[in-house]
């Protein structure tokens, strides 16, 4: 991928296809994270830039993906706050992360299949759990009967009553504020981030 020639040395990547558009604006980052870096003959030395002192910790990761993710602005007070409560709930990490997928529509549902041209036209965009709905984020962990059975169920057994909303920050929002006490919050959390992602 390093490649060196008489007029100087760049990058060169090998792609099996082409990139989605998506991908293309992550590959611009990754080529301005690494201007500026030269392969020497020197030996090998693991650095983290975005870190403090070259040193990797999971808060400066994060920081430079919600960096790539979301411009200055881009969040608004909810999606701080979902997003806030998100990483400190104790679920398992591959939970969380596809929640946070999830939040930013990247999951692969029907919809989104066909919006990047991997479903054909023909393909049906429906649940795959009820048939009957488009299969958005939305739909699939909120809306659709099947889970809305599931999600009723939870509710009784906790005995927290509130109406489904139409939207999964808010749906999450109202777990965050429907107890007062942090402990039960965080039970809270860690009982529907499974449901949620």
């Amino acid at each position: 991928m390093w490649n060196r020639r008489d007029e100087g040395r760049n990058w060169e990547f090998g792609w099996r296809r082409e990139p989605f558009v998506w991908e293309r604006d992550i590959l611009h980052n990754l080529l301005a994270l690494l201007d500026g870096v030269s392969i020497g003959m020197g030996g090998d030395m693991w650095r983290r830039r975005p870190g403090e002192e070259g040193v990797f910790t999971v808060n400066s990761c994060y920081k430079l993906l919600e960096g790539m993710w979301f411009v200055d602005g881009d969040l608004s007070g909810l999606e701080k706050v979902v997003f806030g409560y998100l990483w400190k709930a104790r679920a398992p990490s591959k939970v969380l992360a596809l929640v946070w997928a999830t939040l930013l529509i990247r999951i692969p549902t029907r919809v989104n299949l066909a919006a990047r041209g991997i479903l054909g036209f023909e393909s049906s965009r429906s649940c795959v759990l009820c048939g009957v709905m488009d299969e958005t984020e939305v739909h699939l962990f909120l809306h659709c009967e099947e889970v809305q059975r599931i999600w009723k169920k939870l509710m009784c057994w906790l005995h927290c009553y509130f109406i489904v909303p139409n939207n999964l920050l808010v749906h999450l929002e109202c777990w965050s504020k429907e107890v007062s006490s942090k402990k039960l919050r965080q039970g809270f959390w860690l009982i529907c981030m499974p449901l949620c992602g």
